[in-house]
């Protein structure tokens, strides 16, 4: 079973957990990439860098896929991954005074068929195994946790959500 959800963790600011952007502060210096960006260049009006070597961007990168690995954990921990599933209902959440609350602009979770249509999965709702899903237009903002209800095609429930750093 393969659910691909789109996580807006990797933006700007780049901002990662201290001790990540350490480690890879330490492997920067040891592979001798300094703060000269003679490596960038231009293509269609703009800047990008020939290679990666930002470590706060690697942090950030390493904790998004951390987090997808704990939905995928979920589905295998829960024996889920050999079953057709449907989102039932799913949302956003954002730190605000140091708990999280529900921040979407319905103030609601969204529906099922919001699931379907925002994601491309079959109309009848429910994913096969080792099928994909994406929402290709996620405009979600990091600082938050993301949250999905499953039903599986044996009726069983269960949420799956991830931390997206920021």
């Amino acid at each position: 079973m393969l659910l691909n959800l789109w996580y807006y963790a990797v933006h700007t600011p780049v901002m990662g957990k201290a001790e990540r952007v350490e480690n890879y502060e330490a492997k920067a210096r040891k592979l001798g990439f300094g703060k000269n960006r003679d490596h960038a260049v231009t293509e269609h009006d703009s800047w990008h860098h020939s290679r990666q070597d930002d470590p706060k961007y690697a942090a950030l990168v390493e904790s998004m896929d951390e987090n997808i690995g704990r939905v995928f954990d979920a589905l295998k921990a829960n024996r889920f991954s050999n079953e057709k599933l449907r989102v039932t209902r799913f949302a956003g959440f954002s730190k605000s005074d140091g708990a999280l609350r529900l921040s979407t602009i319905t103030g609601d979770f969204f529906s099922e068929e919001e699931f379907i249509n925002w994601y491309g999965a079959p109309t009848n709702g429910w994913i096969p195994p080792n099928g994909t899903v994406e929402d290709p237009n996620n405009y979600g903002s990091g600082d938050g946790y993301w949250v999905y209800y499953f039903e599986t095609q044996n009726g069983k429930t269960f949420a799956a959500g991830a931390q997206i750093p920021h």
